[in-house]
């Protein structure tokens, strides 16, 4: 005869926390005026300790990111929600089912600014410690600082390299949608310069330049217009 295991219930493991976290310790971060602070990277050890105790915490980005926020634990559940600086919701997920204890709250290029986190316990009835982490990958700037010199059947272009890029994309386009001898548009190159050949010299052709960090690519530079000499 195969035994059967019966389910455990949540209450029955989730240990009780009486003593607040050293974050509440100093100031309660249960509103969003007194939200504490997480770093980029940053991991911190938390615990909901009663009924009522919910964490804002406030983070900034420098540049426009792609975030991770996750928490953890032995047991309970989380509700991340994400609030922009005036305190609106933009995003959030919640404890859903025993599969989903702590479900991560992941966002696409959110821009540079100051943001808070709201996290709430999924199990209001008891307290349990928990992790929270943020990660955060950034985008560049679009590139800056071009000159473009034109020669004989080509054009010279360089710009100043933007920091963290790991590569950069030339766009271009001309009326006679003539390719460059080099590939067609965009061209992906390693250092910020390019020499460009084959290009129409009887009209301009436009110019524009993104950075990447990997696959997180820039808003394009402004358009520059040259035409190589005859």
């Amino acid at each position: 005869e195969v035994s059967k295991m019966l389910p455990i219930e949540q209450d029955s493991f989730i240990p009780t926390v009486d003593d607040p976290d050293s974050f509440d310790a100093t100031t309660l971060d249960n509103t969003l005026a007194d939200a504490s602070t997480i770093s980029v990277d940053d991991t911190q050890e938390r615990n909901f300790h009663n009924d009522t105790d919910v964490d804002f915490v406030e983070f900034t980005l420098a540049i426009d990111s792609d975030i991770a926020v996750t928490t953890s634990g032995t047991a309970g559940g989380t509700i991340i929600t994400l609030l922009d600086h005036s305190g609106s919701v933009l995003e959030a997920v919640g404890s859903s089912n025993a599969a989903t204890f702590f479900p991560p709250l992941n966002r696409t290029r959110l821009p540079a600014g100051t943001y808070y986190l709201e996290i709430k316990n999924a199990f209001p009835n008891m307290g349990f410690p928990y992790t929270l982490n943020l990660k955060a990958d950034g985008y560049p700037t679009a590139p800056s600082g071009i000159t473009i010199t034109p020669a004989t059947g080509k054009l010279t272009i360089s710009w100043t390299a933007v920091t963290g890029a790991t590569s950069y994309r030339v766009y271009y386009v001309n009326m006679a949608w003539q390719n460059a001898a080099e590939g067609e548009s965009p061209i992906t190159v390693m250092t910020p310069s390019i020499e460009l050949t084959g290009l129409p010299t009887e009209q301009a052709t436009s110019i524009r330049i993104s950075a990447l960090i990997d696959d997180r690519e820039s808003a394009k530079s402004a358009t520059h217009d040259a035409r190589p000499l005859p």
